[in-house]
């Protein structure tokens, strides 16, 4: 570069090198800008963690467990129960030393209710805990719910197996909180240690493209095979995503044929969405020995069920190099569901993850996965297995609002539990409330209430006629106070209403006698007054079966007294408060005689104090007078002595 003329001058081998540097400049700025925007991608697609709850069941602090440095919240106003010192039953629950249980007393549905959860699915998992007093039942036996489905039935000797000491379950949350319950059996009262709520990918473990939103899965089985100790997700350094699964282990599958196999080599196609497997669990497998001998296992399951099954390949076996040298086939009690697999063909690599699913009806008690060699033997890296259940529709909103209302203002006994839903699952139903599947709404609805003899105090209240589907009613045998609320008219389906032998009062409202569907009304026993509705009355002559004796102030019906001029409500009123009235004037005037009185007396006997003193005033004045006449005519003698005198 030169300076000519007050400029700046390029030589030719200078504007040659610029040029090359602008060529080379417009050459990588494709690539440029291809690498910023997907730095940008990549920055504006990082996806958050995922939401997750972990609750130390019975602690009044927040725990935090080593090594993993996982944080335990306390347990707060989630449920009832009683906290108490724990024993963990197996080495991998959370070394956490309280837990809550929940003795028959307090009922025998008892739920932890969790809310502000985000929408989403989740993996929940309970673990079970013991109770660190001596000569107590170590193992109680109850069954789980969560969202009204029932999940697990525990089973004697659960606290010897490790995977059994917790159940987990795969559920979509839609309505921001959760709900799960614990259901007495009769075998001991329930004990949680720890419950957790993990948010995992909304497509996980999604295996049809019909599946609803309306299954749930429960883990059945979950296997690392040719490893020698149980992981969680956490340990094989797992994507959060994946929702931090049990792995139990498997070193061989009982057979001679079989043996372990393990790489340190990469594995590809791992912790990728929608399950995030963790790419260690690729690193060891079971592999067959003898390339015509079956590779088998057998689970025990519930009978009668769905169940999906999980299987996890990757081609560690360094004898295997290519594909075609290592084929078999999978069946599931006998059936061949996959013909012809070769991992490395089907991976597209060595080293390369491969999952296959498959759904199946299993009708005995046993599930068994067999890998029948065709060429090389065979091999299986980890298996998982689920139950598939559909999801329970619970109960219509408003009705469980209202069985909760009812429950307070009556002082429902605790031993009657009525927590979670009051219809679901089936199995575990409320005492005292009959539920019935209503196909309009595809919601189970209130039809009956038979709480008879129940020791109830409270009082009727207005809400029990969000109930609308109620044909039955029987509330006798207790000890119920206040009126019967006219809201009962709105319950059109009604046709049974038992109040008898309680400590009701008022009067019987008109609105019952819109119930054109109601059959027997029981009332007797009670404390009620005024007249009958005329169109109870009447309902009579066409078969209902009513009973309104035993209340000394009912009238206007045969068997019953006479009513006198019948008077409207506002005119009962308006009497009222003419008769208030005429009290308060009357005692008014009271107040004001008696004042009256007292200020007459008061007077008096002011005036018998002063009399002496004016009699002594009215004598002196005298003497006075008197003593002016003498002084006047300037004589000593007295008027007596003198005579009259007279003045000139």
């Amino acid at each position: 570069m030169r300076k000519a003329n007050g400029t700046w001058a390029l030589r030719g081998s200078e504007l040659k090198h610029l040029a090359r540097s602008v060529h080379r400049l417009r050459l990588r700025l494709p690539w440029l800008l291809l690498l910023l925007c997907c730095s940008v991608f990549s920055v504006a697609s990082a996806r958050p963690a995922p939401f997750a709850m972990r609750i130390s069941c019975g602690a009044r602090e927040n725990v935090i467990t080593k090594p993993s440095n996982t944080t335990w919240f306390k347990d707060f106003d989630y449920s009832g129960g009683i906290p108490f010192n724990a024993t963990p039953p197996s080495f991998i629950t959370p070394p956490l030393d309280t837990l809550r249980y929940f003795p028959l007393s307090s009922g025998p549905e008892n739920c932890y209710m969790i809310n502000r959860v985000p929408h989403g699915h989740y993996v929940i998992r309970i673990f079970f805990g013991s109770i660190a007093l001596p000569n107590y039942d170590t193992e109680p036996l109850f069954d789980i719910s969560v969202e009204g489905t029932q999940i697990t039935s525990l089973k004697s000797g659960w606290s010897t197996h490790d995977d059994q000491v917790f159940s987990e379950a795969l559920v979509h949350l839609r309505d921001g909180s959760v709900s799960i319950c614990f259901h007495s059996t009769g075998h001991g009262d329930p004990a949680i240690l720890a419950i957790e709520i993990l948010q995992i990918d909304e497509r996980a473990y999604q295996f049809s493209q019909q599946v609803s939103e309306g299954i749930i899965l429960r883990t059945a089985k979950r296997l690392s095979c040719g490893v020698e100790d149980a992981k969680f997700g956490v340990d094989y350094n797992g994507d959060q995503w994946g929702g931090d699964r049990f792995w139990n282990y498997i070193m061989t599958f009982g057979q001679i044929a079989d043996t372990r196999r393990s790489t340190q080599g990469t594995i590809k196609q791992a912790s990728s969405p929608p399950n995030f497997y963790p790419a260690a669990l690729y690193k060891q497998a079971i592999v067959s020995i003898d390339s015509q001998l079956d590779l088998e296992y057998t689970l025990d399951v519930d009978p009668n069920r769905n169940y999906s099954i999980w299987l996890h390949f990757a081609e560690i076996d360094a004898s295997i190099t290519g594909v075609g040298q290592r084929v078999f086939d999978i069946l599931i009690n006998g059936d061949t569901l996959f013909e012809d697999v070769d991992v490395i063909k089907l991976s597209g690599d060595r080293y390369a993850a491969l999952v296959l699913n498959t759904t199946v009806a299993v009708s005995g008690r046993t599930l068994t996965i067999t890998l029948h060699p065709k060429q090389g033997g065979a091999i299986i890296n980890a298996i998982e297995i689920f139950e598939v259940i559909m999801a329970e529709s619970k109960t219509l909103s408003d009705e469980v609002n209202a069985l909760l209302s009812l429950k307070k203002t009556l002082g429902l006994p605790v031993r009657l539990g009525w927590n979670g839903d009051p219809c679901v699952p089936q199995q575990h139903p409320w005492s005292g409330a009959d539920c019935q599947f209503d196909r309009t709404s595809n919601k189970w609805v209130i039809d009956g209430l038979a709480l008879d003899n129940q020791g109830l105090k409270g009082f009727l209240p207005n809400d029990i006629s969000k109930l609308r589907h109620l044909q039955s009613i029987n509330l006798s045998g207790n000890s119920m106070q206040g009126p019967i609320p006219s809201s009962l008219g709105k319950i059109t389906s009604l046709e049974v209403l038992d109040l008898s032998f309680n400590s009701l009062n008022g009067s019987i409202p008109e609105t019952l006698g819109q119930l054109t569907s109601l059959q027997t009304l029981n009332v007797n026993g009670n404390s009620l007054s005024g007249k009958v509705p005329a169109a109870l009355g009447g309902r009579l002559l066409h078969r209902a079966s009513f009973n309104f004796t035993d209340n000394h102030g009912l009238c206007g019906i045969p068997g019953l007294p006479t009513c006198g001029p019948h008077l409207t409500a506002g005119a009962k009123i308006g009497i009222g408060f003419g008769v208030l009235a005429a009290f308060l004037l009357l005692v008014i005037g009271s107040i004001c005689c008696w004042k009256r009185r007292q200020n007459i007396l008061r007077v008096q006997q002011i005036a018998a104090r002063e009399a002496p003193y004016a009699k002594a005033r009215t004598h002196l004045s005298r003497d006075i007078q008197m003593n002016r006449q003498y002084n006047h005519h300037g004589q000593s003698r007295t008027a007596a002595e003198t005579g009259p005198i007279l003045l000139t």
